[in-house]
């Protein structure tokens, strides 16, 4: 009779355990776009005259908020995809560090952010790329003047595009191997394959990208991991270059440098569609990488 009961006790608490761990996993599939989005809708203006602000309307029906600057003869336009708690209002540091070199740019508003409608997911993330890449051809810059260009979880969107569009070169700032990696590194007793709607594989499509690529990653980055962004270079096709920098958080990269590794990479491995040198780039006669 003893032993019945004691069976009985441990299905009935085997039952229970399992709830709770469904509850659990229904609860973070529910709410996972809270922690991997974090946007402000509130939109802002451009800080800088050259900038100019217009629309892009999606193949799903959203508009998206875009902030550009042609680029001067021979120079790249650098495709900028913030991260997932960025804001065109407070990139005025990195439009300060690229505008007085001639170099173009087309900052991109993800749907939910800063004045673009829609909710933010992954899916979304790859339409939003594709069409701020489709509107810059229509506006008759040629694709190898494109420089792709992301930070955090905008590296996800950028490698996919990166592996299917014609482009210059793809820098990728504090990248991670893959979302999935990424959460099941930092939660290891997560069922992250069964969960995750957003696992950005950018370890899936890495390998397809044919241009040159540079990865940048502070030593003491506390949201992605130093060795996520070394193992993603890895799968890299040459030419490539990997920059660390020293004591560099996930947020400081522009703060502590991050320019001074792109532009001799980019004088180095990006050559204009046109034939022509852009200036600035010229100035950096032998790049030290």
């Amino acid at each position: 009779m003893g032993s019945v009961s004691i069976i009985g006790v441990l299905r009935a608490t085997l039952i229970v355990l399992g709830l709770v761990f469904a509850m659990v996993m229904a609860a973070l599939w529910a709410m996972q776009d809270k922690f991997l989005f974090l946007p402000n809708p509130e939109q802002a203006v451009p800080a800088f005259d050259d900038i100019i602000e217009a629309n892009i309307v999606t193949p799903d029906g959203e508009t998206l908020i875009i902030w550009y600057a042609p680029a001067a003869s021979g120079c790249p336009t650098l495709m900028q995809f913030h991260g997932n708690g960025g804001h065109l209002g407070t990139e005025k540091w990195r439009h300060q560090r690229i505008l007085p070199t001639g170099a173009g740019l087309l900052a991109v508003s993800w749907r939910g952010y800063a004045g673009s409608t829609g909710k933010p997911s992954e899916r979304g993330f790859h339409i939003d790329a594709r069409a701020a890449w489709d509107w810059l051809v229509a506006e008759g810059v040629d694709p190898k003047d494109i420089v792709v260009q992301a930070h955090s979880i905008g590296t996800g969107a950028a490698v996919q595009l990166a592996a299917n569009v014609q482009h210059g070169a793809l820098i990728l700032e504090a990248p991670f191997y893959s979302m999935k990696d990424l959460i099941a590194q930092r939660i290891p007793l997560l069922p992250t394959g069964l969960i995750l709607r957003h696992p950005f594989r950018s370890d899936k499509y890495l390998a397809d990208v044919q241009t040159p690529v540079l990865v940048i990653h502070g030593t003491d980055d506390t949201v992605i991991p130093f060795e996520q962004g070394q193992r993603l270079f890895d799968l890299a096709n040459e030419p490539k270059h990997f920059v660390s920098m020293p004591g560099s958080d996930h947020n400081t990269l522009v703060r502590d440098g991050l320019f001074d590794h792109v532009w001799p990479f980019l004088a180095k491995f990006w050559r204009s569609s046109s034939g022509d040198v852009c200036p600035f780039l010229l100035s950096l006669q032998e790049p030290s990488l």
